[in-house]
């Protein structure tokens, strides 16, 4: 088993932190983005699950790699908090696994993905780290990205 390392966590929470933001986004994606400090270092396993277990920042993220998302991202309900605790909970679910269908769209094969449980339920964060790393290389490493570089050497 992979153990978790709080120092690859913090680079990818700077990655997200850092990257710029679509100029028509707003709402719950933005405002949980900009909760991510921009100077950790590292960071324990459970606090960086609370910053994106509710799937909020990974939409921040997705709209980031891809701008073309934001009316859809905006347009979605699921995407807005939830005041009823059992409503919230399966949308925070529902953002997680829209998500990974973004990621399968980048062609992140699924053996670099994460389940819903490991993220939302903070059951294998070393995974969701595994695969955020991935996705940060990924996009690093794509021709014409002028975004932060936090992996790419």
């Amino acid at each position: 088993m992979i153990r978790f390392d709080g120092e690859t966590a913090a680079k990818i929470l700077r990655w997200i932190r850092a990257l710029k933001k679509p100029p028509s986004m707003h709402g719950p994606c933005w405002e949980s983005s900009k909760k991510i400090p921009q100077d950790v270092q590292s960071i324990s396993s459970n606090a960086f699950g609370d910053y994106l277990k509710d799937g909020l920042a990974l939409g921040y993220l997705m709209v980031c790699l891809d701008p073309n998302l934001v009316p859809e991202v905006l347009g979605n309900p699921i995407w807005e908090v939830s005041d009823k605790t059992t409503f919230e909970k399966l949308r925070q679910k529902e953002r997680i696994r829209l998500f990974l269908q973004f990621l399968t769209s980048l062609d992140i094969e699924s053996s670099n993905q994460f389940s819903v449980s490991a993220l939302n339920e903070k059951l294998d964060l070393e995974r969701v780290v595994q695969c955020l790393r991935e996705v940060a290389l990924f996009v690093e490493n794509l021709k014409g990205y002028t975004g932060p570089v936090e992996f790419r050497n």
